[in-house]
């Protein structure tokens, strides 16, 4: 789209005004932003009596520099309604929008919209969310995350609106825009009521009801509190305003109903009828007027207990849900896939479509003859072979859901899994969030039987989410990814038939947030017929995989996973070692790889064991460490105990080496954290950093406090007092973990207070005597 043509569809922006010189200057400007260009800016000066009209004539001039229409018209003061009515006279564009005065909208908004309706001919009213700014964080704008303005309780991508706005419910009133030529044809003349509030019930219902609405899933808008707003902050009036404002907000929707000539009538308005009387109980509860509280209970047992028309259709409404495809790629699956369809249809989520993709298939038509048999519970789509990858973005390409949710044809669905995570997501606002979700998982062998489980949680994978797809945990059939994931990063790579899974999900990982529900939802077979099993290529690809996400691996997460480089290397190598004997498979590329990069570690830190480890000889120790790599080709570490007779009969060379290994791999983690000493996060490393000393030193009953502090005083100066007061934090947490030491836990505290206090030249005296 060329945003500075003149040939491209006109976009004009309501703007009604009434005393807003405080606030409309910011707003305006960014109308000046807006990445579309052929706008027209419509101002309504509704009777002001400060300098909103000086504001306006000095943004006419801005505007056309820019090559931005502006139309400004002055009337009495008649009220939003009033002037929005006035507005919609003015409107010259193919599409227009509204917003107040003192809101604020991104440089987007506008292209976002026109974008919308250019592709989609059939479009005609756009709607989208926006977020809560308090004024006093106006400044705050683009800097801080806000809360949004709703967080669409179930479903923001619902497209028959109509009966949500009348009952407000999964509806956002503020942020709309409508084709043109459309509104005209359902509000005449562009007439609507004149009122103080309530404008967008008179222009969306006429267009909801007669038109799907789309959904831009992008927050677009900065709606801002003011403390003199009424229409935001009726609860700080009067008490009793708010009766006063439902009447209003009741009387507008059903003068605009009247205007629809919409078909029974009656019915919508017993329904309108029934809302205010449960909306005005329930604020007559929270004010606690007694009279109020017995006059509408009365009324609520008179007109609606017993024929609750407004109740039941809020669960209608809430009763949608975002449509999910599970796409099930399928080569010569006549033997389980049956199995899989079931599991998809029984699914207890009920917003659902299955997409049976048929990649080729070679037995027969057997394959085919299961699809067909599900009739239109499935859709049914054959293509010539090319690999799962392709059989997996055909699918992408032909889903209709907002979420794609992946199920092998040898694999099966329980029933909670779609709504497991759907609930998860819709339970904590995340529908509208760069968020994909995984589950537990079991294991099942050729006869369906269960033969293991898999839990992540003693992996924290929240904390570490990185963990779970470095050790090569996470099952495709276990995620729900949102589409617009696909949209960002692409589809499978067709190039690869083992690991086109893992290639994508590591770049999802960049941008989009893994979140583990532990619970199992899933089962994936093992059989000897899977493609990772005879597929010649297993070995190549999964060297590339791995060796790829080493290097990709951001050094501060490989840090956080495994406490310093020199050990994420070394434990990477032992996993894929480990998957040896499971797969037998031995990926020697990538432990190779594994294996040079910690050997690196070391060589890096050897020049540095001196200023770490006072008072032994570095060039010993790390003789030593090499020697025994050597020997056994592998890097040493205390679990391992791989270190020669001759250590073990020395009791100072043991206790040099145990102390050297841990340092050598705590190396990376001091010089990574004091290189980025002012970010905050690396508090949490610097707690974990002193955890990884702890394995040397035990907790109790000689606790080497002294040589912690002289680590970290040493390395570096002016890290000595915060040393200090982590060691406490790290001393305090393991003391009172055991009842029987609290009180040995606060001598400690106080004696690492009195520490604080004491001169550096005097601590470090003692430290070195």
């Amino acid at each position: 789209m060329n945003k500075n043509s003149k040939n491209m569809p006109l976009f004009s922006m309501i703007i009604p005004c009434y005393n807003s010189e405080e606030y409309l200057k910011r707003n305006l400007d960014c109308m000046l932003r807006q990445t579309y260009k052929n706008i027209e800016v419509i101002l309504i000066d509704d009777g002001s009596t400060d300098n909103t009209k000086d504001i306006m004539k000095d943004f006419e001039k801005k505007a056309l520099e820019k090559g931005i229409k502006v139309i400004i018209k002055s009337q009495k003061n008649k009220g939003l309604g009033g002037a929005i009515n006035t507005g919609l006279k003015l409107v010259t564009g193919d599409f227009f929008g509204w917003i107040n005065s003192d809101d604020l909208i991104v440089n987007e908004y506008i292209e976002d919209y026109v974008k919308l309706f250019v592709n989609d001919e059939g479009c005609n009213v756009i709607q989208r969310n926006g977020y809560l700014v308090p004024e006093s964080e106006v400044s705050l704008v683009e800097k801080k995350e806000f809360n949004l303005i709703n967080d669409w309780n179930t479903n923001p991508f619902d497209e028959h609106l109509f009966m949500n706005m009348l009952l407000e419910v999964n509806y956002n009133f503020t942020y709309a825009a409508v084709r043109t030529s459309a509104f005209d044809t359902v509000v005449k003349n562009r007439e609507i009521y004149e009122s103080r509030a309530g404008q967008n019930y008179q222009l969306l219902l006429p267009m909801f009801y007669n038109f799907k609405a789309k959904y831009i899933n992008k927050p677009g808008c900065f709606f801002v509190e003011r403390s003199t707003s009424l229409s935001r902050n009726y609860k700080n009036e009067k008490v009793g305003k708010l009766y006063e404002i439902y009447d209003e907000h009741k009387k507008i929707i059903l003068k605009t109903l009247k205007t629809m000539n919409i078909e029974n009538y009656d019915y919508y308005k017993k329904l309108i009828d029934q809302k205010y009387i449960v909306k005005k109980l329930e604020y007559a509860k929270s004010i606690n007027v007694k009279n109020d509280v017995d006059y509408y209970e009365k009324l609520y047992t008179k007109d609606v207990m017993y024929d609750n028309i407004y109740e039941s259709e809020i669960r209608k409404i809430k009763s949608k849900l975002p449509l999910v495809s599970i796409i099930i790629p399928v080569y010569n699956g006549s033997n389980y896939m049956k199995e899989a369809i079931d599991s998809a249809i029984n699914q207890d989520y009920q917003n659902i479509e299955i997409l049976v993709i048929n990649d080729g298939s070679t037995d027969g038509g057997k394959t085919e003859a299961i699809a067909k048999s599900y009739g239109d519970k499935i859709r049914y789509f054959k293509k010539k072979n090319g690999g799962v990858s392709t059989a997996l973005n055909y699918g992408i390409n032909k889903m209709r859901g907002q979420f794609f949710s992946w199920l092998s044809h040898d694999d099966r669905y329980y029933r909670n899994k779609i709504s497991t995570q759907m609930n998860y997501l819709i339970n904590n606002n995340l529908l509208n969030k760069k968020v994909i979700t995984y589950t537990n998982y079991d294991v099942i062998n050729e006869k369906s039987q269960v033969i293991s489980e898999t839990h992540f949680e003693v992996y924290r994978p929240n904390k570490k989410p990185e963990l779970a797809m470095l050790r090569g945990l996470i099952s495709g059939t276990a995620l729900l990814i949102p589409k617009d994931a696909f949209k960002e990063h692409g589809v499978f790579d067709t190039k690869y038939r083992c690991i086109q899974d893992y290639l994508l999900f590591f770049n999802f990982m960049k941008t989009y947030r893994f979140i583990h529900i532990p619970k199992i939802t899933n089962s994936t077979r093992v059989h000897s017929g899977q493609v990772t099993n005879v597929n010649p290529k297993v070995i190549e690809e999964n060297n590339y995989l791995w060796i790829k996400m080493q290097e990709e691996t951001p050094d501060e997460a490989k840090i956080r996973l495994t406490h310093s480089l020199y050990d994420f290397y070394v434990r990477m190598e032992r996993y894929l070692k480990r998957n040896l004997v499971f797969t037998n498979n031995d990926y020697v590329e990538a432990r190779k790889y594994s294996l040079n990069m910690a050997k690196e570690c070391l060589n890096e830190g050897q020049e540095k064991l001196s200023k770490v480890i006072i008072g032994y000889d570095s060039d010993v120790i790390y003789k030593t460490i090499s020697d025994i790599y050597k020997d056994c080709n592998k890097f040493p570490t205390i679990k391992d105990r791989v270190y020669t007779d001759g250590i073990k009969s020395n009791k100072k060379l043991k206790d040099i080496f145990l102390k050297a290994v841990n340092i050598m791999g705590l190396y990376n983690t001091i010089n990574y954290l004091y290189k980025n000493v002012s970010d905050k996060n690396n508090r949490y490393f610097y707690y974990r950093m002193l955890s990884n000393l702890n394995r040397i030193y035990p907790y109790y009953p000689k606790v080497k406090l002294r040589f912690i502090q002289h680590l970290l005083y040493t390395y570096k100066d002016n890290g000595f007092k915060a040393g200090i007061r982590l060691t406490e934090t790290w001393f305090l947490s393991k003391l009172r973990a055991n009842k029987y030491l609290r009180t040995v836990a606060r001598i400690v505290k106080i004696i690492l207070k009195i520490l604080l206090f004491i001169p550096k030249k005097i601590i470090q005296f003692i430290l070195y005597f």
